[in-house]
C-alpha cells in the first residue's frame, strides 16, 4: 500500500477552517488517522482524544495497545470506521525491552512484581538459540490480563476479581526475532509477528525457555500491516495541528487506507446510482475484466482517483462483483477542490 503525505494537499486554510468549524457537517471527514500512541493511556482513551479534537462522531481503531504501550495505533474516522475488517494488518512489527529476574502478575510494567531473583547472566549465544526454536507458528499462553473473552467474559476482569483460571493459547506466526541490544538482566528485541500476537507472551516463552522468570519492560509497535510510525502523529501534534487547521493532510484516505485492493472505477452518474442502493443497475462485471479474480476476494469501487464508493466482493463461482459496503458521502482526501469545489460536490 503507497501512502501519500500529501492528501489534502489542494485544501486550503480557508476550508479546513470550514470543515472544523462544521460548515461542512453534510459530509463529515472519514479516513484513517495513526497515532503514535503514548504510554499509560489505553486504546479506547486515544480514540476518545482522537474524537474530541477532530469533533467527530464516529472512531475506532483496530488492534488493541496495552496502555504500558507505545506506538502505531491506526484509528478510523466517521465512515471508515466499516473498512476496518478490509484493513491490510495481517503482520505487526515490535520493539520491546525484557527484565529477566522479574515477574509481574500482568507479565508488563504495570503489573504487581509476584516473584523476583537475581538471574544468573546468561550469555547472549545462548539467548539467541532460544529466539530461533521460537520462529515459524507456535502456541502462546494467553496472559490473563487481557480482553481476551473465555467464557463470554474478558479474562482481565475475572483476573482483576481474584478467579482461578487456565488462560488458553493462541496460535501465532513469528516471522522473524532478533536481539537488538543485551544489557543482561535487560534484553531489547524486535520481532515481526502475525495478527493477533501477545508480546507479553513470546517474553514469557523466551523466559520459560531460560528458566527465567521475565515481564516485559517497554514496548513500542512499529508497524500495523501497511501503517507505521512514519504515517504516525502523538495526540500532542494532533492538538497543534488542529490549531493550524493543518491536521487532515495527515489524514488517510479511505480508497488509499485499502490500497492493496484492486480498483473498479465508475462515473459520477453510476456512483449515485450506487450510493442511492440501485447497485444491480449498474454492470461491475464488464469493469473487472483487468483483475485476477483467483487471487482478489474483494475490489474497490472508486469514482474518480479517491472517493471511495463501495467494496464488492467477487464471487467465486460465477466471478460476479456483488457490492458488500456502501458509504453514502464522498469521501476523498487526494486532490480535492477548495472550498467552492468541496461544497458542490457535497450537494
Amino acid at each position: 500500500m503507497i501512502f501519500c503525505t500529501k492528501n489534502n494537499s489542494n485544501l486550503n486554510r480557508e476550508s479546513l477552517k470550514m470543515t472544523l468549524s462544521g460548515e461542512l457537517t453534510k459530509s463529515p471527514v472519514s479516513g484513517v488517522l495513526v497515532i503514535d500512541k503514548s504510554p499509560g493511556m489505553s486504546s479506547f482513551g486515544a480514540v476518545l482524544q482522537v474524537k474530541k479534537l477532530l469533533g467527530v462522531k464516529k472512531a475506532g481503531h483496530t488492534g488493541t495497545l496495552d496502555p504500558f504501550a507505545t506506538g502505531v495505533l491506526v484509528v478510523c474516522l466517521e465512515q471508515a470506521t466499516r473498512i476496518i475488517p478490509f484493513l491490510e494488518e495481517t503482520t505487526k512489527e515490535y520493539w520491546f525491552t525484557a527484565r529477566f529476574g522479574v515477574e509481574t502478575d500482568t507479565w508488563d510494567s504495570s503489573g504487581k512484581v509476584i516473584f523476583e531473583t537475581t538471574p544468573g547472566k546468561v550469555k547472549p549465544e545462548r539467548i539467541e538459540s532460544v529466539l530461533k526454536e521460537l520462529m515459524g507458528e507456535i502456541e502462546l499462553p494467553l496472559p490473563k490480563y487481557s480482553a481476551v473473552k473465555l467464557n463470554g467474559k474478558r479474562m482481565y476482569k475475572l483476573a482483576r476479581k481474584g478467579v482461578e483460571f487456565e488462560p488458553p493459547k493462541r496460535k501465532s506466526t513469528v516471522f522473524e526475532i532478533v536481539m537488538i541490544h543485551y544489557n543482561w538482566p535487560e534484553v531489547a528485541f524486535f520481532t515481526t509477528c502475525s495478527k493477533g500476537t501477545y508480546v507479553r507472551s513470546l517474553a514469557v516463552v523466551i523466559g520459560e525457555k531460560l528458566g527465567l522468570p521475565v515481564y516485559v519492560k517497554e514496548l513500542r509497535r512499529l508497524r500495523s500491516g501497511c501503517f507505521t510510525l512514519d504515517n504516525a502523529v502523538t495526540l500532542e501534534n494532533v492538538k497543534n495541528l488542529v490549531k493550524k487547521y493543518e491536521v487532515y493532510p495527515r489524514v488517510i484516505s479511505m480508497s488509499a487506507a485499502l490500497g492493496h485492493l484492486p480498483a473498479v472505477e465508475v462515473s459520477k452518474t453510476e456512483s449515485k446510482i450506487i450510493r442511492s442502493g440501485g447497485a444491480q443497475k449498474v454492470n461491475l462485471s464488464s469493469k473487472i475484466t483487468k483483475i485476477d479474480k483467483d487471487s482478489c476476494k474483494h475490489v474497490r469501487i472508486l469514482c474518480g482517483k479517491d472517493d471511495l464508493v463501495a467494496i464488492a466482493k467477487i464471487d467465486n463461482r460465477s466471478g460476479q462483483l456483488k457490492i458488500i459496503r456502501v458509504f453514502p458521502h464522498f469521501n476523498a482526501l487526494y486532490d480535492v477542490d477548495p472550498a467552492g469545489k468541496i461544497r458542490e460536490r457535497l450537494q
